[in-house]
């Protein structure tokens, strides 16, 4: 059975961000966020994966946010989601007819 979204479950408030690297007055590069687009999906947070890497266990958590179809979402964006910013690790298109989007989402490390 095909998963099927609505309008009605898109509740939940998401800033589209994509990262630029500026100087700053003492001349040292940093990274700041500059926001593309604000819009409404469903967020699916998820309990997380472990892994194992040089003897130590990996956690990354993983999340997932079902849109409506944008084309100019990509792999570069970050997503504020409920005061947490996110990774786009992959987007798939659900049915292949440009309705949704599922983002797959890792919580960024260093904000």
């Amino acid at each position: 059975m095909p998963i099927r979204y609505t309008a009605s479950n898109l509740n939940t408030a998401g800033t589209f961000y994509l990262p630029t690297r500026t100087t700053n007055a003492d001349m040292e590069e940093v990274e700041t966020l500059t926001e593309v687009h604000r819009l409404r999906g469903e967020f699916l947070p998820s309990p997380g994966r472990e892994r194992m890497r040089a003897e130590q266990i990996d956690a990354e958590p993983r999340a997932m946010f079902v849109m409506r179809y944008r084309s100019w979402v990509t792999t570069n964006h970050v997503v504020d989601i409920r005061g947490e910013i996110y990774e786009i690790h992959s987007i798939v298109d659900v049915d292949g007819r440009r309705r949704y989007l599922e983002l797959i989402l890792t919580k960024r490390r260093f904000q």
